[in-house]
């Protein structure tokens, strides 16, 4: 897998580097900050409350955010593997 995002990263990467990348990532993850059991349902998740987030408040809210630190740790971790 191609890792070249850049520090801060940018929701609209992210979302876009995982579900291309989706299919390649393993089905369970162990992170620092949570484990990961289902990794493509994780990051379907997290992408559909952000984008709700959104819909819903037209600002980014404390949700987003902590959905989008999981969906940096995912990352994150891969990156580092």
């Amino acid at each position: 897998m191609n890792f070249h995002l850049q520090k801060p990263y940018e929701y609209q990467h992210l979302k876009m580097w995982l579900t291309e990348n989706k299919s390649r990532l393993p089905k369970t993850l162990d992170t620092d900050i949570a484990v990961f059991l289902d990794v493509q349902q994780a990051i379907e998740t997290n992408i559909a409350r952000i984008e709700r987030q959104f819909e819903l408040h037209g600002r980014v809210t404390e949700v987003a955010k902590a959905s989008k630190r999981l969906l940096v740790t995912i990352y994150e971790t891969m990156k580092n593997a």
